[in-house]
C-alpha cells in the first residue's frame, strides 16, 4: 500500500472533443487560394473580376466546409487535473467482488 500523502499530481479524462473551427479556418483560406487558383486557369484571357470573385468564394466556402469536416473528424482529449487534498482511497468490496481498492475524490 501507499501513503495519501505520495500521490502529488492525479488527472481525469474530462471528454473529447472535435476541432472543426480550426479545420474551417485553415480550409477557407487554403479554399480560397485553390478557387483563385482554378479560375485563372478556367477564366482565361477573360479573368475577369466577377470570375476572379466567384472562383474565391466558391473556393473558400467549399474549403472551409471540407475543413470543418475533417477537423470534426479529429478528436483530442481533455485532461482535467483533480485536486489531490479532496481524494478518498479505501479498501474493501468493489462492485461485488471479493476485494479492491476503490478511489473517490468530489470536486
Amino acid at each position: 500500500m501507499f501513503p495519501k500523502s505520495s500521490i502529488e499530481k492525479l488527472w481525469r479524462v474530462s471528454g473529447e472533443k472535435g476541432h472543426a473551427l480550426t479545420g474551417a479556418l485553415i480550409g477557407l483560406p487554403a479554399g480560397a487560394l485553390a478557387g483563385l487558383a482554378f479560375s485563372a486557369l478556367t477564366c482565361g484571357e477573360a479573368f475577369s473580376e466577377l470570375c476572379t470573385f466567384v472562383g474565391l468564394l466558391t473556393g473558400a466556402g467549399l474549403g472551409a466546409i471540407t475543413g470543418a469536416i475533417i477537423g470534426s473528424k479529429t478528436k483530442s482529449v481533455s485532461w482535467q487535473k483533480v485536486d489531490v487534498s479532496k481524494i478518498n482511497l479505501s479498501l474493501g468490496a468493489v462492485h461485488g467482488r471479493t476485494a479492491g481498492l476503490k478511489i473517490s475524490w468530489a470536486f
